[in-house]
């Protein structure tokens, strides 16, 4: 890890906690239900470390990857979806989200409060379809 890496995290989290971030856009945990869950337009990247993966299931048509190597993971991702990225709590997903739109992903969006926010205020479509449809993305060499 360079200085020059943890300067930029710095500032993503400052912009983050001050709530000015224009070039990421969130969706709330009462926002997200099946017409995006479901979308053919909506690519939902799961970036929960491992031990959370065994605390909770994840949202149904899920992408799982290590939210450490995500750079190892960029071919894999479709550039002409919504990429909804998706975290315990919000914020490493939206430093990730925040990667994607530096790397030239138009449309990503982060869930504000991740999933924990989405258990909390949508349990009944986490019971119903948490876990369905994940796929185990492996990254590239």
């Amino acid at each position: 890890t360079s200085l020059r890496d943890i300067q930029y995290v710095a500032r993503v989290v400052q912009e983050y906690v001050e709530g000015r971030s224009p070039t990421v856009n969130m969706i709330t945990a009462t926002q997200l239900n099946e017409s995006i869950l479901f979308d053919e337009k909506t690519y939902i990247l799961d970036v929960r470390p491992p031990g959370d993966r065994k605390k909770s299931k994840g949202l149904p048509n899920s992408h799982e990857v290590d939210p450490l190597f995500v750079e190892k993971y960029l071919k894999q991702f479709p550039r002409d979806k919504q990429i909804l990225v998706y975290c315990p709590g919000g914020g490493l997903s939206f430093m990730i989200s925040y990667y994607l739109k530096a790397k030239g992903f138009k449309h990503v969006i982060n869930l504000r409060g991740g999933l924990d926010a989405w258990i909390k205020r949508r349990g009944d479509l986490y019971e119903k379809y948490a876990g369905q449809n994940v796929t185990v993305l492996q990254p590239d060499p």
